[in-house]
C-alpha cells in the first residue's frame, strides 16, 4: 500500500499492468495443472481399456506417459540449469 494511504481506514490498493497480469496467469495455470494432468491420464486410461480391453496395457501406457514426461523435464533441467 502506498505510504500516503496508510492512515486512511478501509483503504485498499491494487497493482496492475503486465507484471500483475503475468503473476495472476501463472497462478491460474498452477491451480489448474493437476486437474489437466489427471484428466489426460484418466482419458488415456479409459481409451486404452476400451480399445484393447486390457488393464495391463492401459496402466503401462499411463506409466510410460508419466515416465516420458519426467525424462523430458529432466533433460530440460540438465540442459538449461547445468550448462
Amino acid at each position: 500500500m502506498p505510504q500516503a494511504m496508510e492512515g486512511v481506514p478501509g483503504a485498499e490498493s491494487a497493482v496492475g499492468g503486465k507484471v500483475a497480469q503475468g503473476l495472476d496467469f501463472t497462478g491460474h495455470l498452477e491451480d489448474r495443472m493437476p486437474w489437466v494432468v489427471g484428466f489426460v491420464l484418466l482419458l488415456t486410461f479409459v481409451t486404452m481399456v476400451l480399445i484393447f480391453r486390457s488393464l495391463a496395457v492401459a496402466l503401462s501406457a499411463i506409466l510410460l506417459n508419466l515416465l516420458s514426461a519426467a525424462a523430458s523435464f529432466g533433460v530440460l533441467v540438465a540442459v538449461f540449469q547445468h550448462t
